[in-house]
């Protein structure tokens, strides 16, 4: 090494450079040269360290997957109990059930003419608000829509067999007439399941205000006019009427079972107009 450096010193003084300057160059190299061997270590280092991690993340890996399989093999797999066969019988006996159901023609909405007031309340999953035993005829009460409607829904029992069915529409509007539009409404829903009804009648008690429709509303209000639609089919009679008093309109969609009705008739004497 000093002999490199005795050779370069004396190639500088014959190309001319003062002391001064040879000492700058020559110190200069020998720093540069010095930085260049540090940087190699480093990397050196670097690189032996990299491989080191290397070397040691594969050995972990390969133990923590050889201990997993061990764990594995080790490990005894719990099998649930059997099932009871009291639970198998009650799966049995809910299935039948729901075949039984899906099987079952209803004569309206989900309940059959004659069913008690406990098959009812089970065939129906909307809100009731009166139970009414202890009237006569006993009913029932549910709060529910119809052609988006509010109403309530009324069940009529005679000896506990459902014999009438009637929607209560409580939707209440400031314009009279209004009243007539949602008969009309029903009205056609009516025709386009059960066909054109046997009876459509629109009947005048008082003719006052005949001669002006947006007066009508008031008419039926007072008792002066009502709307009265009947369909006769199996196995039920269905009525909708929209009548009034004292100020007071009602519209209602009857369905009656004729023969539980008429039995429920014969002992109470109660007329299909009036069980509301």
């Amino acid at each position: 090494m000093s002999e490199k450096i005795t050779e370069e010193i004396r190639r500088l003084k014959e190309e001319g450079y003062d002391e001064k300057t040879i000492d700058a160059i020559i110190r200069s190299k020998y720093e540069t040269n010095k930085n260049k061997k540090l940087l190699i270590v480093l990397i050196l280092i670097i690189s032996i360290i990299a491989v080191f991690l290397v070397v040691w993340f594969l050995f972990f890996s390969s133990h923590e997957t050889l201990k997993n399989n061990s764990l594995s093999e080790n490990t005894t797999i719990t099998t649930p109990p059997p099932v009871k066969e009291e639970a198998e019988q009650k799966k049995q006996e809910t299935t039948e059930e729901k075949n039984h159901a899906a099987n079952i023609k209803y004569d309206f909405r989900k309940i059959k003419w004659g069913m008690s007031k406990e098959e009812i309340k089970k065939s129906e999953s909307i809100p009731i608000k009166v139970d009414a035993s202890d009237q006569t005829p006993s009913f029932l009460v549910y709060s529910t829509t119809i052609s988006s409607l509010d109403t309530d829904l009324v069940y009529y029992f005679t000896e506990n067999k459902c014999f009438a069915a009637v929607y209560v529409i409580t939707e209440k509007h400031t314009n009279e007439n209004d009243y007539i539009e949602d008969f009309r409404n029903l009205k056609k829903s009516l025709i386009e399941k059960y066909g054109e009804p046997e009876t459509d009648k629109i009947i005048w008690k008082d003719d006052l205000y005949k001669d002006d429709y947006s007066d009508y509303g008031l008419a039926i209000s007072i008792g002066d006019l009502y709307y009265k639609a009947i369909w006769k089919t199996k196995p039920h009679e269905i009525i909708l009427s929209l009548d009034g008093d004292n100020y007071d309109i009602s519209l209602n969609l009857f369905y009656v079972n004729l023969p539980l009705f008429e039995k429920q008739n014969e002992q109470e004497q109660t007329k299909i107009e009036n069980i509301i």
